[in-house]
C-alpha cells in the first residue's frame, strides 16, 4: 500500500510462520493387489506434528476395510495391543453410525470400503502428532476427517481420532503400513512434516 508516495511494507519476519514439506509418498497400483503398502521413514525427529493425506485407496474386495498399523526402526510392524481408535460415520441416509476399538492390533477407520474406482473409494486427511521431542511423550497420535462409498455404495462422512497408547521411548514411529482384510488394489499417501 502507498500513502502520499511512500511505500508501507512488512519484514517477513512478523509474518506468520510455518510450512508443510514431503517426507514421504507411495502411489501404489496392482492389478493382482497385495497384503500391504508400506509408507516408509516419513516420520523423524524433526517434526513433531504431521500432515497425512490418503487419496484413491480401493480394495481388491469390494466391502473390504481400511487398517493401518505403525512401524518403527527397519520397517518394523508395531502388532501388540496398544492401537485406540474411534470413528464416527455420517451417512447420506441421515443415519449415524461408529467404528471404534480399545486395545486392538490395528487402527480401523473404515469398516466397508468399495472396490468401484468411479464410486470414489476412500479417502482422508489426518492431523498426526508425534512427541519425538519429548521421549516420555506419547508414540503416535491422529485426528482427522474423510469419507467413503461403502459395499452397498453408500457414502459416509468420516470424523476419527486415534492413538498408540505407548510412550515415544518404547515405540519410535517411523512409517505405517496399510493392510485391509484381503488385499489393497489401489492407494496413494503423501506425508508431509508442519514446520512450526
Amino acid at each position: 500500500a502507498s500513502d502520499s508516495g511512500n511505500l508501507k511494507y512488512v519484514e517477513k519476519q512478523y509474518l506468520p510462520s510455518g510450512t508443510l514439506v514431503k517426507t514421504a509418498a507411495v502411489d501404489f497400483e496392482s492389478g493382482t493387489g497385495a497384503d500391504t503398502v508400506e509408507l516408509q521413514n516419513c516420520f523423524n525427529t524433526t517434526y513433531d506434528s504431521y500432515y497425512f493425506v490418503i487419496r484413491r485407496y480401493l480394495p481388491e474386495d469390494d466391502g473390504d476395510d481400511f487398517r493401518f498399523r505403525c512401524m518403527t526402526g527397519t520397517n518394523t510392524h508395531v502388532s501388540s495391543n496398544d492401537y485406540n481408535y474411534g470413528a464416527r460415520y455420517f451417512d447420506e441416509d441421515g443415519s449415524v453410525s461408529s467404528n471404534t476399538g480399545a486395545s486392538q492390533s490395528f487402527f480401523r477407520i473404515a469398516d466397508s470400503v468399495t472396490n468401484i474406482q468411479a464410486n470414489g473409494g476412500l479417502s482422508a486427511t489426518l492431523f498426526i502428532t508425534l512427541d519425538r521431542t519429548d521421549s516420555s511423550g506419547n508414540a503416535f497420535r491422529f485426528s482427522g476427517s474423510g469419507g467413503f462409498d461403502d459395499g452397498s455404495d453408500k457414502n459416509h462422512s468420516i470424523h476419527m481420532s486415534g492413538m498408540l497408547n505407548d510412550s515415544t521411548a518404547n515405540k519410535a514411529v517411523t512409517g505405517i503400513v496399510v493392510f485391509p482384510g484381503n488385499q489393497i488394489r489401489k492407494i496413494h499417501m503423501t506425508c508431509y512434516g508442519i514446520t512450526e
